[in-house]
């Protein structure tokens, strides 16, 4: 995988779900402050930045090789599941039947971004934007890690992610309350997913 063409893919790729997020808030009217926003993109940056780290201890035990090849397996079993949660989300009861205390709640979010704004108040609080900004970074968390296995020292890469991030979820507000009515393309839900399998799989060849 090419160093900046490929990061950039990825960097695109874990922040795609910032920009649905931020394309549902619009269509609801959800507010989010400047520091709930930055709160959201410190989160996914702590997220990222140790599962990167963690990845690179686990990586020094590795061949080479091994690692780079572990590392793509990962993207690609990342990518496999995302696009498996596309596709359950089809059935209308399953997300609402799914209840793990905290991490149902984060599942949940993540399905129904709207969804964070618990209490209703039509604005994003500090926490409820630290809950989305964990929400929206275990995906990042993951290839972090996969990263980190993999032995690529890309430790710039975390603050790339969450500036993506917040720029992502700021456009996607704008489109969503620029386009009220209209209806998100389900087919670019697959993207994220897509795009992990691909990078993961160029990672490995």
């Amino acid at each position: 995988m090419q160093s900046w063409s490929g990061l950039l893919a990825l960097t695109v790729a874990v922040s795609l779900d910032g920009l649905a997020a931020g394309f549902s808030y619009g269509l609801k009217g959800t507010k989010l402050s400047r520091f709930a926003l930055l709160i959201v993109a410190a989160s996914s940056l702590i997220l990222l930045a140790a599962a990167l780290l963690a990845g690179h201890q686990i990586g020094v035990w590795l061949a080479p090789m091994v690692g780079r090849l572990l590392g793509g397996l990962l993207l690609v079993v990342l990518g496999l599941v995302q696009i498996a949660e596309t596709v359950s989300r089809r059935l209308p009861k399953t997300m609402w039947q799914l209840r793990l205390k905290r991490l149902g709640l984060i599942i949940q979010i993540l399905r129904d971004p709207e969804q964070a704004d618990l209490d209703g108040s039509g604005t994003i609080c500090p926490y409820e934007a630290l809950v989305l900004g964990i929400a929206l970074g275990l995906d990042g968390a993951g290839v972090g890690l996969g990263l980190g296995i993999s032995g690529r020292e890309v430790w710039w890469f975390p603050a790339l992610v969450a500036g993506v991030n917040l720029l992502f979820i700021k456009l996607g507000t704008w489109l969503g309350s620029s386009w009220q009515g209209a209806v998100y393309p389900r087919c670019l839900a697959y993207l994220p997913g897509m795009l992990l399998v691909l990078l993961g799989l160029l990672m490995i060849v």
